[in-house]
């Protein structure tokens, strides 16, 4: 027994899988992580090398480029760049997506060790694998409620006892801190004690150092036991610091506390950090590849919640909530489910336009369900997440998966007309299409191989999409071929009035009426309703108002079944329909009676009850037992009542019947009418559907007639359609682009203040920011009336959205960002921040609205300027900045590392005879004026805690802080040669530019410059962006700075690299199709026919792609709108597969000749062709069509679909035929093709104006049945 048959006879076990499917998928589900993007991993390494005091030269000399050239050789390494600043280095390894993690990880980790003769003091380097690059998810800022409490000094309570609770958190990556001021331990010396006590500041660096460090001596074994021995010196408190024996001298010990003081403080403040309206310390939250980015956002708003009630109001302080991806993603997945949900009932819509049958669309419409949630199994176990990308590739399948139901529907159904063998024909429909539709899946799945394995982010978001949709292919294909048939076969044994058509539907006669069961029920009710009314005494106070309500009411009721009663006759509900109509009124009169209760409690209720139970015991056994119950409980609830509740209860009903009997006549002699109306209006409506049917089919069929009557005529239609499709295409195809753009609620603004300028200042501007953006924040009361006001009082334009939330940052840059309330009216801030920062005097910026696929580098573009001479680099990095905005004035340039980090520099040239004739070095000079500057850190101490987080940092100071530049100069210190003198007469001092930060790039030193070509042009792709700044800025400088090279990198080289793996993979998916379709023919010639309907698609895509851009909105050819074409080659050739397919059946196993077999194929194919075609384009119209968060990521890849699948659709119906008719096969006959004068025989005439596969009476009309 074949599996079909198995499942033929053996519904349960369908029913049994169907279950299975939906149990698993829900359990999946409820298990698959929700997140805005699928995992983009970029594999990268960072090495982080740290070596206090030293200077930024300094580390890149013998730190930055003595690991560069151990680890430059590295396997799969695609790019090396590095940062030198002081105190660290960092070193950024970014290798290929095939290497193996953990094996580089132990080869780099191995190159290190390689490493000998680091300075002293240069820490061991830290490794770390940062290989994912996601966003901020969360971001919350600390503040003080007390005003006596600067929140800047609580960032050793946050660091130590908050960040930690949030790091804990499943699916946290990385807490980042910003802002605030650490405790130190501040060693004050004082110089005249030093040359009093003959001691230099070398002496007590040296002495602390040497004292603070525990030192083990390895193990001792004696007797049975093993001792462990350590030299504890480690300071454990202040006071031992203090008592630091500095030096022994004749006698004489000097400890630190004899020239110098410590005390308690905190480290300079070098960052402040404004939300809204307070100052803040942020926290920042970010995920890990695999976090569910709802689930973490719950569990990041539950701990903050506790901890804002339970544990820092001890503190006095507040986490405050600020931005973060929820409110996005769930607009987002909504926008596309709601997209997908309207989709599909747009598909079922036209199924039963064709079909008009319940019975039929339901089955299909089983298909569906079946396939999606089924889809969620593969996901999780892929270990994928549910995303927009994801659940565009499920809304993409699902035009897929109705085409699968609709072929595999309409082939049972014709069949079961021919036979009356119902099991047999069933199997032998579905054994028809089982080729083609197994060819039809087959080539589908096979176009995402390519696309699956491609490389870069581009890959890793087409996988999502392979994987979800042909995970809903598969599971269709299985659901269409075994649980489909069992269901339809099921539904025929049960409904043996599928035979006659709609017209025996209609209302009887009335002879019919009086002997229907429908008649009976209504006399047998009223007749019983008559005795009881009739046995109630008169001095009774409801029966009056009781009897009138209830017939009235009653009549009502059996007039409008009246009107419904067709709908119950020669069917299975006909022999039900008294119990039916008992199960209506007995619920009724039950609240009836308990509503009576409430207001008459002494009605002879016992009475009311048990005749009336006594009338439905007649109709229906089943509920008397219930009933009765009911009953028993109303009776022994009931009360005695005076006779004023009688009376009330009397009038109450009496008021109810005289509004409510009104009312119920009057709409249902509404519903009688509209239904009157309504079946006269879907007789007509369907007349009109099969006229249309008809209309369509004969000209489709004379147009197809008209392209292969004659060998010439079918020559010059194949080279037209094929010639115009592909000179389209060629003409039509446009620039490309990298990631679409799609915008969050989230804008950002980069400042570029003057070189040098002082942290006062930079808070000055953020404070001024502040006092800008203050009157239009939320907190504040601007509320969307106040815009509304604005508008009304001013120019629109210069009325700001209401801000919801607002962040300045000042550090070693300055940036702030704005969220608005009303997302739609973001691009709106964009201005807004633009204007703002035009104000402040010699400040510049750069404003951005971060994209969707930020992460992955969105659509910026990279100009890396590498060479030797950093002034040069510099001059460079001006005069390219320089050009772009004169070329591109709306273009957004930033530099890294930004030249506003630059500093003016004091640098002292050590005279070395002066130091040498004091005794001093270059070393111990640069010691004592880094102690008279900023402080020499000299280790850390316990602050009188036992705790790790105790520990904090000691730093040696001068006692003079807060000096000028000059008074450095004469700043006097003592010299191991025994003389006070001054700074400046050891060395020689320059006021120079320095610079913040160097920045490597494959080992040369660099300066980057990120473009950001968002604002350039509305319709601006990134390739025609980058092909302009290649002519127009990167060659003419190329020839200005000839010492200097210029290139392009980022995104401009992956855009180019995968263009070309996209042709690639669009070549091999066809080259995988023509494959494929050859194994399943068996032959290398029908496939090629087939495979011509490809280019057809192509133009298609492009119409649509075009039309969009012009009528909906902006839409370049990104990398997922390329993903379209590739898609188009699995989903256009499914047509050609149909009509070649039924061709060949007929031929081979009905003996037709050629031109009968073809013709009759494609009349016979035309009701699926068109039904997929329109099912699958209204399936993804309204992806296309409705804007909404993220709808910029599937809109293109939605567009070429749809334009390919009409177009190729509708096409192919001519070229197809017309390449078979001029290919016939051996077997066939000359004198079997079509003779000269066939359009003038009879027979033509009749095939011609046979009702196409498009009407009611076709053929294939089984599936209106």
């Amino acid at each position: 027994m074949s599996a079909i048959y198995l499942f033929l006879k053996n519904r349960v076990l369908c029913a049994v899988c169907a279950i299975f499917i939906l149990l698993f998928g829900f359990i999946s589900l409820e298990k698959i992580p929700y997140q805005l993007l699928p995992q983009i991993n970029r594999p990268t390494i960072s090495i982080y090398t740290t070596w206090a005091g030293a200077s930024l030269y300094q580390v890149e000399k013998e730190i930055i480029d003595t690991q560069e050239k151990h680890l430059k050789n590295l396997t799969h390494l695609q790019s090396l760049t590095s940062t030198s600043r002081d105190g660290m280095g960092i070193i950024n390894l970014e290798f290929s997506l095939e290497a193996d993690m953990q094996s580089v990880f132990l080869q780099v980790s191995s190159k290190l060790e390689e490493i000998s003769g680091y300075p002293e003091n240069v820490q061991k380097p830290i490794i770390k694998a940062t290989g994912e690059i996601i966003p901020i998810s969360v971001y919350l800022f600390a503040k003080s409620l007390d005003s006596r409490q600067p929140i800047e000094k609580q960032k050793d309570f946050i660091n130590g006892e908050i960040v930690p609770l949030y790091e804990r958190i499943e699916g946290v990556g990385e807490v980042i801190i910003s802002g605030g001021v650490s405790t130190q331990a501040h060693i004050y010396l004082n110089a005249q004690q030093l040359a009093y006590n003959n001691i230099t500041i070398e002496e007590i660096i040296s002495a602390i150092k040497t004292q603070n460090r525990n030192i083990s001596a390895g193990n001792i074994d004696f007797d049975q036991r093993n001792y462990r021995l350590q030299t504890i010196g480690e300071y454990r408190s202040l006071n031992e610091v203090l008592n630091t024996i500095i030096k022994v001298q004749n006698g004489k010990v000097t400890r630190l506390k004899d020239t110098a003081s410590i005390e308690i403080s905190h480290e300079k403040k070098t960052s402040h950090n404004i939300h809204n309206n307070d100052e803040t310390i942020s926290i920042q939250i970010r995920p890990t590849a695999e976090a569910n980015i709802l689930e973490l956002t719950k569990k990041v708003e539950d701990l903050t919640k506790h901890l804002n009630t339970e544990v820092l109001p001890k503190s006095s302080l507040q986490i405050e909530w600020g931005r973060d991806q929820r409110g996005f993603i769930l607009n987002a997945l909504s926008q596309l489910k709601l997209s997908i949900a309207l989709g599909m009932t747009l598909a079922i819509l036209v199924l039963w336009l064709f079909l008009r049958n319940f019975t039929s669309l339901f089955i299909i419409a089983l298909v569906i369900p079946l396939s999606i949630i089924g889809t969620f199994i593969s996901l999780h176990f892929f270990n994928r997440t549910l995303n927009i990308i994801s659940l565009a590739g499920i809304s993409f399948a699902i035009s897929m998966v109705i085409d699968s139901g609709i072929v595999v529907l309409e082939s049972i159904l014709r069949n079961q007309k021919k036979s009356k063998n119902t099991i047999e024909s069933t199997a032998r429909g579905v054994r028809e299409v089982l080729g083609a539709l197994f060819a039809s899946t087959i080539t589908t799945i096979g176009i995402f191989v390519p696309i699956i394995y491609l490389k870069d982010e581009s890959g890793q978001l087409f996988a999502d999409i392979g994987i979800a949709a042909s995970s809903a292919i598969i599971i269709a294909f299985f659901v269409c071929i075994f649980i489909l048939p069992a269901f339809l076969l099921k539904q025929n044994a049960k409904s043996p009035s599928a035979k006659s058509t709609l017209e025996s539907t209609k209302p009887s006669t009335k002879s019919n009426q009086d002997s229907s069961p429908y008649h009976r029920a209504q006399s047998k009710d009223l007749h019983y309703t008559k005795s009881y009314f009739d046995s109630l005494p008169q001095t009774n106070p409801l029966k009056s108002s009781l009897q009138t309500f209830w017939y009235k009411s009653r009549q009502n009721f059996y007039t409008l079944c009246k009107t419904l009663r067709y709908k119950f006759l020669h069917s299975k509900y006909s022999q039900k329909l008294p119990q039916t109509l008992i199960t209506i009124n007995a619920p009724f009169v039950k609240n009836l009676l308990h509503s009576t209760k409430q207001k008459c409690v002494n009605i002879n209720f016992q009475s009311i009850s048990q005749k009336y139970f006594q009338m439905i015991l007649r109709y229906t056994k089943p509920l008397a037992k219930s009933y009765n119950k009911a009953t028993q409980t109303l009776i022994n609830s009931t009360n005695v009542a005076s006779a004023k509740s009688k009376q009330s209860c009397k009038t109450l009903y009496a008021k109810y019947s005289a509004k409510a009997l009104p009312l119920i006549a009057k709409t249902t002699t509404h519903l009688k009418t509209f239904l009157q109306l309504f079946q006269a209006k879907k007789t007509q409506f369907y007349a009109w559907l099969e006229e249309v049917g008809k209309f369509l089919s004969g000209k489709i069929m004379k147009g197809l007639y008209f392209c292969a009557q004659t060998p010439k005529s079918r020559i010059i239609s194949i080279v037209s359609f094929l010639g115009i499709t592909l000179g389209f295409s060629l003409l039509a195809f446009p620039k490309s682009d990298y990631m679409p753009k799609g915008e969050q609620n989230f804008i950002i603004a980069y400042l570029a203040p003057p070189p040098g300028l002082s942290l006062n200042e930079k808070q000055y501007i953020a404070s001024s920011i502040y006092e800008h953006i203050s009157p239009f924040l939320r907190v504040n009361g601007y509320t969307q009336k106040s815009q509304k006001k604005c508008q009304k009082t001013k120019d629109k334009k210069s009325c700001v959205p209401v801000i919801k939330d607002f962040f300045v940052s000042v550090g070693n840059s300055i940036y702030f960002y704005l969220v608005a309330q009303d997302p739609k009216q973001a691009s709106a801030l964009i201005d807004f921040a633009r204007n703002l920062i035009a104000q402040i005097p010699n400040v510049s910026g750069v404003v951005l609205r971060q994209e969707i696929f930020s992460a992955a580098g969105g659509s910026s573009i990279d100009i890396n300027l590498s060479g030797g001479d950093l002034s040069r680099l510099a001059d460079a990095a001006l005069r390219t900045q320089e050009v772009l905005n004169e070329k591109f004035p709306s273009l957004n340039v930033r530099i890294v590392p930004s030249l506003a980090e630059n500093n003016r520099e004091l640098n002292l040239y050590p005279n070395t005879y002066a130091l040498r004739t004091n005794g001093l070095d270059v070393a111990s000079f640069g010691n004592i004026v880094e102690v008279i500057t900023e402080g020499k850190n000299l280790g850390s101490v316990r602050a009188g805690g036992v705790n790790e987080q105790d520990y904090i940092d000691l730093v040696l100071k001068d006692s003079e802080q807060n000096r000028s530049p000059e008074d450095i100069l004469y700043a006097q210190v003592y010299a191991p040669s025994g003389h006070i003198i001054m700074l400046g007469s050891l060395s020689e001092v320059k006021n120079e530019l320095g610079i913040a930060r160097i920045r490597h790039y494959e080992q040369k030193r660099n300066i980057l410059l990120i473009l950001n070509p968002t604002n350039l042009t509305k319709n601006a792709p990134l390739e025609e962006v980058i092909d302009s700044i290649k002519s127009s800025v990167i060659e003419p400088l190329s020839t200005e700075f000839s010492d200097i090279d210029i290139n392009l990198s980022g995104n401009a080289n992956k855009l180019s690299r995968l263009k070309g793996e996209l042709a690639f993979g669009f070549g091999l998916a066809v080259v995988i199709t023509y494959l494929i379709l050859s194994a399943l023919y068996g032959s290398f010639f029908y496939p090629f026919f087939i495979i011509l309907s490809v280019p057809l698609a192509t133009s298609g895509g492009l119409l649509g792609l075009f039309l969009v851009d012009k009528l909906i909105a902006q839409q370049n050819l990104d990398v997922l709108t390329m993903l379209g074409f590739i898609i188009l080659v699995g989903s256009v050739v499914n047509n050609a597969i149909l009509i070649i397919y039924q061709a060949r059946i007929n031929f081979l196993h009905y003996k037709m000749s050629w031109w009968d077999s073809v013709f009759d194929s494609t009349h016979t194919r035309l009701s699926p062709i068109f039904m997929s075609m329109l099912t699958s384009v209204l399936a993804l119209l309204p992806l296309v069509v409705f804007a909404g968060a993220g709808s910029e990521v599937y809109r293109g890849l939605g567009a070429v679909l749809i334009g390919g699948l009409v177009v190729g659709g509708i096409i192919s119906i001519f070229l197809i035929p017309a390449l078979l008719l001029n290919f016939p096969p051996r077997e066939s006959l000359p004198k079997e093709s079509m003779p000269k004068d066939f359009a003038k025989s009879s027979e033509s005439k009749d095939f011609l104006s046979q009702d196409s596969s498009l009407d009611s009476s076709s053929p294939n009309s089984s599936l209106q049945k």
